[in-house]
């Protein structure tokens, strides 16, 4: 299963190349027929391939048939006031709840560089941001790279306003409607049709 602008050209790609790849002979031997799906648009092509791909479970589409599981970065108060953040792996996000989510990411170490970046571009603690265990002061304050909000000499509101300014490019945009929404593709080779 796959989507093409050009259909002609994936289709003669799979047996032209054949001889090179181990998967393209199996795929070639195999083939017994084609079947081709116009949509509208890219977005469609993108839905219907995927739709496709769960439904037929083909041998050969490993990737879309993955269940993605992404690492977020959550925001968490702690009890002295202080925004934390704390990494979660997740298999899926519920749209209702990303109010306290500061980041998606592909996996924790990912999420840990993101981290570990803002933290020496903002000047935020390393315990605060879970990359490092412990208590007092951190290490980064030693080295003059966090205020003290880990032993409480940094003021909460100051560390707190710098950790959303830090965060703010990273944070997971809220749905902006109170519905969903239709979206419709239209093609001019496909007149008097929508999708």
């Amino acid at each position: 299963v796959g989507k093409s602008v050009r259909v002609r050209e994936r289709v003669m790609s799979h047996f032209t190349s054949d001889v090179n790849d181990p998967k393209e002979i199996r795929i070639s031997q195999q083939v017994t027929h084609i079947e081709t799906i116009p949509t509208h648009g890219e977005f469609g092509a993108l839905l219907l391939e995927s739709q496709t791909i769960k439904a037929l479970r083909p041998i050969h589409n490993r990737r879309l048939l993955r269940h993605k599981i992404v690492t977020i970065i959550r925001r968490v108060r702690d009890a002295n006031g202080y925004l934390r953040a704390d990494i979660e792996d997740k298999a899926q996000i519920n749209p209702e709840h990303t109010s306290d989510i500061l980041g998606v990411f592909n996996g924790r170490s990912s999420a840990k560089s993101a981290l570990k970046e803002l933290g020496d571009n903002f000047y935020l603690c390393a315990r605060l941001l879970n990359l490092e265990k412990g208590s007092g002061f951190c290490f980064r304050y030693q080295l003059g790279k966090c205020w003290g909000a880990c032993g409480g000499k940094e003021p909460n509101e100051v560390y707190n306003q710098r950790f959303e300014d830090a965060f703010a490019r990273l944070k997971v945009q809220e749905w902006p409607y109170d519905h969903p929404i239709i979206i419709t593709e239209q093609n001019p080779d496909m007149l008097g049709q929508s999708n």
